[in-house]
């Protein structure tokens, strides 16, 4: 009668653990893309860290855009400025006022067109200035107050305030501007006389 002879085996098993190294993952959205023969700026992105405070300051700050005498431009050349994809029928004067009184954070984005579609009705170069609307969120009111003081020969006042309105099927704007100056110029001139020599006999 043979014994039964049960070897048992061990097996020892190591666990290793490893430490994979933290990955970070970091994605910027562009400051600018091109879609349908339009250049679509992220104009708040863009003057973010500039001293900017109204609309009107931000598009001077898009390139090519420049101040001229009271004129934006674009590449040198004349520009229509529309908000929200509507022509205004006022006047440079009044449109700068406007633009002046939109606060930097009512802006979403900005599209340039150096040539107008047809739908706008102008010719010409046209940058559209897209405003958050708010719609479709809960109901809220924002707004913005801004005054300034200046005195140098005469004194300054310019004060502006702006509200917005919004709910989930209404979004209302209320814009307010007023403006007070006064301008001092003045001229050195500087004359120069010349007389010829008289011979008198």
């Amino acid at each position: 009668m043979k014994a039964q002879v049960s070897d048992t085996t061990s097996v020892a098993i190591d666990s290793v653990l490893h430490n994979l190294p933290e990955v970070m993952v970091k994605g910027e959205r562009p400051m600018v893309k091109a879609s349908e023969g339009k250049l679509i700026y992220d104009l708040p992105r863009i003057v973010s860290n500039l001293a900017v405070e109204n609309a009107y300051d931000a598009i001077k700050e898009l390139p090519g855009v420049m101040d001229q005498q009271g004129s934006l431009t674009l590449a040198g050349l004349s520009v229509n400025i529309i908000i929200n994809g509507k022509v205004s029928t006022m006047s440079a004067e009044q449109l700068t006022a406007l633009l002046r009184s939109i606060p930097v954070s009512r802006i979403e984005k900005a599209e340039v067109m150096y040539a107008a579609p047809a739908r706008y009705n102008v010719r010409g170069a046209v940058i559209n200035l897209i405003l958050k609307s708010g719609m479709g969120q809960a109901t809220s009111l924002v707004g913005e107050l801004y005054s300034a003081w200046t005195q140098r020969h005469y004194e300054n006042f310019e004060e502006r305030g702006s509200a917005l309105f919004s709910s989930e099927k209404l979004s209302a704007d209320i814009l307010y501007n007023y403006k007070n100056e006064r301008e001092y110029s003045g001229n050195d001139r500087f004359n120069k006389h010349l007389f010829n020599e008289l011979n008198i006999i």
